[in-house]
């Protein structure tokens, strides 16, 4: 490490004109978020660029990033990075650009392919980025400061490229990639240790950044893939919180639908999702961990009902996957062995399942059945054991939310009236832009509940319905009161739900037919109170590829 120190000292002197190039030194490891933000705090740049030590810059690669910048200052502009070889040095040009950056609900960070309609008329145009490459990227210097930097309650390393990516995008700014700026990357390995390892260093770090930018329906997700992660503490988030509620941030399902729609949500728009587990031989399938695009096998494994490598969802269009695979047959024969194959690109098989039977290969009309080897491909035997599936849920989950506090209105109606809906809607809206005894604009939050309750009323031919919207995190405590009359703060209890999700456009009847439905999954009265319902929708109504749901309150 000697060559870092006064070596290093007297090469910047040689080449670099005096005050150009200045080289800190900590007197104690503080880690990379830490040292990046001691170097900003000094930089005097309008534009600001972080690397990694282990990164190259190439021929004119800062006018690119720079001229995307000028265009809008809210952009945090990305190179391409080339690979360089860590023994020789050697250094190879990527002339291609089609890989993006993207995760998934390890909050794993990987490459994987544009979309075709991401891809402009040249190779030059500019790309929409996901998330970040953390070791190289630039942006306006004052920009920065406004987003928040990154997130001092951060330690070391993992999690701030994911955390700033989302708040970014989630808060007005956008993320690029610029084909023609070029950036030399040594990949390597992390001879250091982290303070308490690094498995607890990423897992704080991650549980910080999902505690503010991630919608709590998701969070379930993520949990499974981290069990210390739940009940682990994140520290005081008061302060990124506040910058959420000043930025007025959107919510984590805008980001889904907006920026990485290919982020696969196990329960919605699914007939089936959870653990897959065969009637004959009670194991499951299982993925371990299988990230990449090209075939892998497919598992069978003693079930422990996680979503890390057990998660599979049986989708409404009919295709067997993980979070990123698709489950393929690769052969069109007997005996063939299922494959997991990348998701994101290019049709993929279909297969159909019997609640508690078969699944069935569309293409080939071969049965999912299990031999000493594994999973195999075999023809369709009726009444077979081994060819009989089950999933852990049939097309809902069960939730829990805890107590909270609502701004809320109600209205009676003999039969729903999009008029009075549209109405009791504006009265929460009026409230959250202004009207009420602090005159503060406060930030929208999803999802907007409706509670409807039937048969009250003269001859219980009316019904109630209560549209509520979520008071934010900070201002729970004591949020400001309506100046509309028929408008109130409610605290609703602690609540267990069965939810249904589906989407698409949403309207009234469509609700009664999913209650239905979801009653019908559930297949047992005695478990949820029948004399009430509640509609939960995240998107704007003529949104794309909106998120709805249907609950019903679970008996305890």
């Amino acid at each position: 490490m000697l060559e870092i120190k006064k070596p290093l000292e007297e090469y910047v002197a040689r080449h670099f004109p005096k005050g150009l190039i200045r080289v800190l030194r900590n007197t104690e490891r503080k880690g990379l978020i830490a040292a990046r933000l001691q170097g900003w705090r000094v930089a005097k740049g309008q534009v600001v660029s972080f690397f990694d030590s282990h990164m190259e810059v190439n021929d004119n690669w800062l006018q690119p990033l720079l001229t995307e910048i000028k265009k809008d200052r809210r952009t945090v502009a990305m190179g391409v990075l080339d690979y360089v070889n860590a023994e020789t040095l050697e250094y190879r040009f990527n002339d291609g650009y089609m890989t993006r950056y993207g995760f998934d609900w390890r909050m794993v960070f990987f490459e994987t392919f544009f979309r075709q309609d991401q891809i402009g008329k040249t190779e030059a145009d500019t790309r929409p980025g996901t998330v970040m490459v953390g070791a190289a990227y630039a942006i306006d210097s004052k920009y920065f400061e406004e987003i928040g930097t990154y997130d001092e309650g951060m330690t070391v390393w993992g999690g701030e490229n994911l955390e700033m990516a989302w708040r970014v995008w989630m808060c007005g700014g956008r993320l690029v990639h610029l084909p023609c700026s070029h950036l030399g990357h040594i990949p390597r390995s992390q001879p250091y240790s982290f303070p308490g390892g690094r498995r607890r260093v990423e897992v704080y770090n991650y549980k910080r950044a999902v505690e503010v930018w991630v919608d709590p329906e998701y969070r379930q997700f993520i949990y499974d893939h981290f069990e210390e992660m739940k009940d682990l503490s994140a520290g005081d988030l008061s302060a990124r919180l506040q910058l959420k509620n000043n930025l007025q941030c959107k919510n984590f399902t805008w980001f889904i639908d907006n920026v990485w729609p290919e982020l696969f949500i196990y329960n919605r728009d699914v007939k089936a999702w959870g653990s897959l587990q065969n009637m004959h031989d009670p194991r499951c399938l299982d993925n371990h961990q299988y990230l990449f695009q090209a075939p892998e096998r497919l598992f069978f494994e003693a079930c422990h009902f996680k979503l890390a490598t057990q998660g599979f969802s049986l989708t409404n269009d009919n295709l067997l996957r993980t979070s990123l695979q698709c489950v393929v047959l690769k052969e069109n024969k007997e005996g063939s062995r299922p494959m997991l194959e990348d998701c994101i690109i290019g049709p993929r098989d279909k297969w159909t399942h019997v609640k508690n039977g078969y699944i069935k290969h569309e293409r080939t009309g071969l049965c999912l059945d299990v031999d000493p080897a594994g999973v195999v491909a075999m023809t369709c035997t009726p009444g077979s054991k081994s060819q009989q599936w089950k999933f852990t849920r049939y097309g809902y989950e069960l939730r829990r939310y805890e107590m909270s506090q609502w701004v809320t209105t109600r209205d009676l109606m003999t039969s729903y009236d999009s008029h009075k809906n549209s109405q009791m809607f504006f009265k929460l809206f009026h409230y959250i832009s202004g009207n009420n005894t602090a005159g503060m604009k406060i930030p929208m939050t999803a999802p907007v509940v409706d509670i409807y309750t039937p048969g009250v009323g003269e001859n219980n031919q009316q019904t109630v319905m209560e549209m509520h919207f979520m008071i934010p995190h900070n201002m729970q405590p004591y949020p400001p009161a309506p100046t509309d009359p028929t408008v109130y703060i409610s605290m609703l209890p602690a609540l267990d739900v069965y939810v249904k999700s589906f989407g698409g456009f949403s309207d009234h009847m469509t609700n009664l037919v999913k209650i239905t439905e979801l009653k019908n999954e559930i297949n047992n009265s005695s478990l949820y109170y029948g004399d009430h319902f509640y509609t939960a929708g995240y998107d704007g109504p003529y949104s794309v590829n909106r998120h709805n749901e249907v609950w019903l309150a679970a008996k305890h």
